[in-house]
């Protein structure tokens, strides 16, 4: 099956996947954005036994409607590049912090987490603040795009302050393992 992927955001994060994560200890993973489906194979790829849950509206953000990406293309293209794992897929389409106030239920269920979804400050924030209770002690998550648009973009159009905010005020149940283009942090406590 030949896999078609027309934006690569994601290949250059693989080192953290490669040294934070224990292959042996991914069960249960909560992927939020999921776009066309790269990460989520290579969790599925190398991983074996995993079992991936993604959130995502696939509406896109204003970074999509800005490139005029066309998001029912971009939602087809993941349902075929996943096509060969969907007996290890579960799919929740809607809005991020929908369809985790509906998963709230699974409390410390998600051995690793990756917040990869909207952009803004606030959707960043909601994706964190519904994940975090989702999320093993013990359990790893990764946040995309820490460095994104910083430079450029104002403070409520990006992740940033969003995920240094949470950092902050969960600073007594995580640890920190990682900072760069993605803040990587393991639960300590619930």
């Amino acid at each position: 099956m030949t896999r078609q992927y027309k934006n690569d955001w994601f290949t250059t994060n693989i080192p953290y996947f490669e040294n934070l994560l224990d292959k042996t200890k991914m069960k249960q993973v909560l992927e939020i954005g999921s776009y066309e489906g790269l990460s989520t194979n290579y969790i599925l790829d190398n991983y074996p036994g995993t079992i991936v849950t993604c959130v995502d509206s696939w509406e896109g953000g204003f970074e999509h409607t800005e490139a005029s990406i066309d998001m029912k293309s971009v939602y087809d293209r993941f349902l075929s590049n996943t096509k060969e794992h969907s007996s290890r897929l579960e799919i929740l389409k809607g809005n991020s912090a929908d369809q985790l106030i509906k998963i709230n239920h699974r409390r410390d269920f998600y051995d690793f987490v990756y917040v990869d979804g909207g952009h803004t400050a606030i959707d960043v924030l909601q994706d964190l603040i519904l994940s975090f209770p989702l999320l093993k002690v013990g359990g790893i998550m990764g946040m995309d795009d820490y460095q994104w648009g910083l430079d450029t973009d104002p403070p409520h159009k990006i992740p940033y302050h969003a995920i240094k905010m949470f950092a902050l005020a969960y600073q007594e149940k995580i640890h920190i393992l990682a900072v760069g283009n993605q803040l990587w942090i393991k639960k300590i406590n619930g």
